[in-house]
């Protein structure tokens, strides 16, 4: 069995010139036939012909929405990542401010970073849920905590 051919490959009965020129326009900005043409310094017809003889609005388009699939499952994968990160930081402020809890006490007044920690923490881990859930827009939430003032107004 052969290796299964993608739209944009090289076809049965298209020369390598045909291909370059093909290549070509895959990568230039605008996807010109005029463009190829001077660039490959062959005939706007020429290009013409093999764009029609070849389907490259076709190829292209199946190129382009390769692009973008492999461009979203890294989103994706990335998006995992750091839920991750975040979901194992907002475990361990949780657990620091429990712990601080534990060992203070509940009633004690001086406990704002510790409840902050913990407010931080849960949040963390909830966006991490979102994130990893693929909730819809959750990527696109910005995270808004400001973490430098959990540890504002620490006992001494």
């Amino acid at each position: 069995m052969g290796a299964r051919k993608r739209p944009w490959d090289k076809r049965k009965g298209e020369s390598d010139r045909a291909y370059d020129a093909f290549s070509m326009y895959l990568e230039t900005n605008d996807r010109s036939y005029q463009k190829v043409g001077d660039l490959l310094s062959k005939s706007r017809q020429q290009i013409s012909n093999w764009a029609r003889k070849f389907d490259w609005t076709a190829r292209a388009a199946a190129y382009d929405s390769s692009v973008v699939e492999a461009l979203r499952k890294d989103k994706i994968k990335r998006i995992k990542k750091i839920a991750g990160k975040m979901d194992t930081v907002g475990n361990l402020m949780v657990d620091s401010a429990i712990e601080y809890f534990e060992k203070h006490g509940v009633s004690r007044c001086s406990c704002r970073s510790a409840t902050e920690m913990a407010d931080v923490g849960s949040r963390l881990v909830i966006q991490a849920i979102e994130l990893e859930s693929g909730e819809e827009n959750a990527a696109d939430k910005t995270l808004t905590i400001n973490i430098v003032s959990a540890g504002e107004g620490d006992d001494k």
